[in-house]
């Protein structure tokens, strides 16, 4: 068997890597290819890769209708930093011996190699597919090819594509200056994605967390991919993105933000007998659903999985689908994020997002009411949590609730009466 394995940070993936792979699939005869975006390049600054979820999400869609590729996230599930003689390993392991390993690449291989980690054994595993762009030097990257083999016993084969002259670093120039229009060389539907999770965004969040939080951040989303659905880790990160701004926006600790924000929904998909063994319902405490059980759950489970002992966070995280009365700053910051990052298409979050802009308290009372209004039409129980936070909010700033605020008060009181 003939098997193709592609690399690569894929930020976001477009169509010069689509055409690279659809040559060297025919060239080369492959039966696979195995295309795998990286975790942690040890090449690269953090700030300068996207979340690992939002980069896989992209190339699940852009190789959808190739039935001969198949997409991995091992190098994403892997701890620390992805390194390529590593990730060959594990795929071997699961292939006869002999079966042929390609690397496809670009030429730019010729010249940085003998910087990777360990390349001379990396060199005896496989055969280095190297794609020749239209109008590159051919004789001197046949001299370069020649020169690896002799002094290393590589194996290198060149071949022709019809790669484009694009790369995704001028993608994502050309993302940020057009304001959301789409690149010609994005693949269908990547352009959606990018839109719907507000990617390539100036500045970029992370940017105001410390060197230690970066590292965290991308260990703990690792972590994530076993835990939780791909949908709800990329809501999960694009929370975290939120609260970092409003944390930096309101004066909070962006740091704590971040890392309350990306685990806030880690607990969700366990059952509600689970979430319930793990935060009992109080006396007269409706939180006997998924929607409310899971922020306490998580909040019992994070030293645990993660090995966070942090108070705040632990609260924060608790209380991030009602909010409590004596709620702080990081409670608000997350339970706000949570409902206004980018992805959420609730009817009435674009006057809410403009509060969150200027007044944190404001953006989290009208958030309040909304999902009250949205409960009550539901002929649901509003969380008496969230009618204490409420009430906490309205008595220190009157003037923001205005008539809503007594409207709010007789609701409170009639379903006291119904329920007496």
């Amino acid at each position: 068997m003939n098997v193709g394995y592609f690399g690569g940070t894929f930020d976001p993936i477009h169509n010069g890597h689509l055409h690279m792979l659809d040559a060297a699939t025919k060239v080369f005869a492959l039966d696979l290819v195995i295309v795998m975006p990286a975790g942690m390049p040890y090449h690269k600054d953090l700030l300068a890769v996207s979340p690992a979820c939002f980069r896989y999400m992209m190339c699940r869609r852009a190789l959808s209708r190739r039935p001969e590729v198949v997409l991995s996230a091992a190098e994403i599930r892997r701890r620390g930093p992805s390194y390529t003689i590593d990730t060959v390993h594990d795929l071997k392991r699961d292939f006869l011996p002999g079966d042929r390993f390609y690397l496809i690449c670009g030429s730019d291989i010729l010249d940085t190699i003998q910087h990777w980690y360990h390349f001379e054994e990396l060199l005896t595993e496989l055969v280095l597919a190297v794609a020749i762009r239209p109008g590159e030097n051919r004789s001197r990257l046949e001299q370069r090819a020649q020169e690896l083999q002799r002094r290393y016993g590589a194996e290198v084969i060149l071949y022709d594509t019809p790669m484009l002259p694009v790369s995704s670093t001028a993608i994502r120039q050309q993302i940020e200056e057009s304001r959301g229009r789409s690149p010609a060389d994005l693949p269908p539907g990547v352009m959606r994605i990018i839109r719907r999770y507000g990617l390539y965004r100036e500045p970029n969040p992370m940017v105001w967390l410390q060197p230690e939080t970066r590292r965290q951040v991308v260990e703990l989303e690792s972590k994530l991919f076993d835990l939780i659905s791909l949908k709800r880790l990329a809501h999960s990160v694009s929370t975290m993105f939120e609260a970092i701004r409003l944390a930096k926006r309101f004066g909070g600790d962006v740091n704590r933000a971040a890392i309350a924000a990306l685990l806030h929904d880690f607990a969700k998909e366990l059952t509600v007998s689970e979430m319930r063994a793990l935060a009992p319902a109080l006396e007269s405490d409706p939180r006997d659903s998924n929607a409310t059980l899971h922020g306490p759950a998580a909040g019992q489970l994070l030293e645990s999985v993660f090995g966070i002992n942090d108070p705040e966070i632990a609260d924060a995280i608790t209380w991030h689908t009602t909010l409590r009365e004596g709620a702080t700053m990081l409670d608000k910051i997350i339970f706000l994020a949570d409902k206004i990052e980018p992805s959420r298409t609730f009817g009435d979050l674009g006057p809410i997002r403009e509060k969150a802009e200027r007044d944190l308290d404001e953006a989290v009372l009208a958030t309040l009411e909304g999902v009250r209004q949205h409960l009550i039409r539901e002929k649901l129980k509003v969380h008496p949590a969230s009618l204490a936070a409420m009430g906490e909010l309205m008595r220190e700033r009157p003037d923001a609730s205005g008539k809503g605020s007594r409207k709010i008060k007789i609701k409170v009181k009639k379903k006291r009466k119904k329920d007496d």
